[in-house]
């Protein structure tokens, strides 16, 4: 869950029904197959020699021996001049994978212990890559309990641009155990989410926590001397009596990124939510 570091590594896999997640970290770029360098060389050669009347009986001759050869200069020649879908090989679909795991965050500075957090510097290159391969689905397996609202909005937008610039590349999401708050908010932007049904989905709104000390430090003798240029600085300060004005303040705030959300997830979902 919460713990583990994200994966910025695209894991893409060949499926010809279901979809199935390979080995955590490892890229799979299923294709059809190609004929080797060497081979499409020869091939190239026989062409040129075909084009200007030498070698046809040697070429006839290779081709005889090497029926692959035959084979994928046909479905070379097919590609190129639109032959007919029986000569056509077809390429077995492809499935690119991206996990997202943990606290959704900006990205703090490297280190000994750092842990990575979801945010948009850290995943917008792997999703490029995921996107531009032009796989049949890119798939994000999302566990995450939210965070950042600016970094979850961000990552929101990309994914919707990317589906923009690639039409006819499906993007699916599918969580196992937590897909909350700027989780769903990052979710909401996939043509469809998966879940268990013991899945922990939803939690679209705005949390600021907070505690009180004054109490605790005036029994303690601890004197808050914290000072301030500007109106506002300070805010709704843990360490000062509650002033309703900034409790207003904080409260605005939090309206205002709650209807965003609620704003970006009714648009993406459409009628498939149900209130």
């Amino acid at each position: 869950g919460g713990r583990h570091a994200a994966t910025t590594q695209p894991v893409c896999c060949e499926s010809r029904a279901k979809f199935r997640a390979p080995a955590r970290g490892v890229v799979y770029f299923a294709r059809a197959l190609a004929a080797p360098t060497t081979m499409l060389a020869r091939v190239r050669c026989l062409a040129t020699g075909a084009a200007i009347g030498v070698g046809a009986s040697a070429a006839s001759s290779y081709l005889a021996d090497n029926p692959l050869v035959m084979t994928q200069l046909k479905r070379k020649l097919s590609e190129a001049g639109g032959g007919s879908g029986s000569e056509k090989e077809e390429k077995p679909p492809l499935v690119c994978v991206v996990k997202m795991s943990g606290q959704i965050a900006a990205p703090a500075p490297g280190g000994i212990g750092a842990r990575q957090t979801i945010s948009l510097s850290a995943f917008e290159p792997v999703l490029e890559q995921a996107f531009k391969v032009e796989p049949r689905c890119v798939v994000l397996e999302l566990n995450s309990p939210g965070g950042s609202p600016a970094q979850s909005s961000l990552l929101h937008s990309r994914l919707q641009q990317l589906r923009k610039k690639h039409p006819d590349v499906e993007l699916l999401c599918y969580t196992t155990d937590v897909c909350a708050s700027g989780g769903y908010y990052i979710a909401s932007a996939c043509d469809e989410i998966f879940v268990l049904p013991s899945s922990i989905v939803g939690s679209i709104g705005v949390v600021s926590p907070s505690v009180g000390l004054v109490e605790l430090l005036r029994k303690w003798g601890v004197e808050d001397r914290t000072l301030t240029a500007g109106t506002s600085k300070a805010g709704d300060s843990p360490l000062r009596a509650r002033d309703p004005v900034e409790v207003r303040k904080k409260e605005m705030l939090l309206e205002e990124l709650h209807a965003d959300f609620k704003a970006k997830v009714e648009a993406a979902r459409g009628s498939r939510l149900k209130h």
